[in-house]
């Protein structure tokens, strides 16, 4: 039986930059920024993660919709448009 050649390949660690980019860096920060950045992306599917960004949508939605017009930074009328900026730029960062 043919062993497939990417069954050794890790897809929780960072792959190394095949390319030098910025001059002056060695592999192993390299590596640290890699290792920091899995991190992140792992703690956004948790599940604390979850309840926390659900909590924040719904104060937000709730106080752009239930406070003084004159208070309000986001408007409901709008579609929630600074809310929809956060969401997409926390999108960016999970989905790789």
């Amino acid at each position: 039986m043919a062993r497939d050649s990417r069954s050794d390949v890790r897809l929780d660690s960072p792959k190394g930059l095949r390319v030098r980019v910025l001059p002056g860096r060695n592999r192993q920060s390299r590596d640290r920024f890699g290792r920091a950045t899995e991190a992140i992306a792992r703690g956004m599917g948790t599940p604390m993660f979850l309840i926390a960004l659900t909590l924040f949508v719904l104060a937000w939605m709730g106080y752009n919709t239930l406070a003084p017009s004159g208070v309000r930074f986001d408007s409901a009328a709008i579609g929630f448009t600074a809310l929809t900026l956060i969401l997409s730029l926390q999108a960016s960062y999970a989905a790789p």
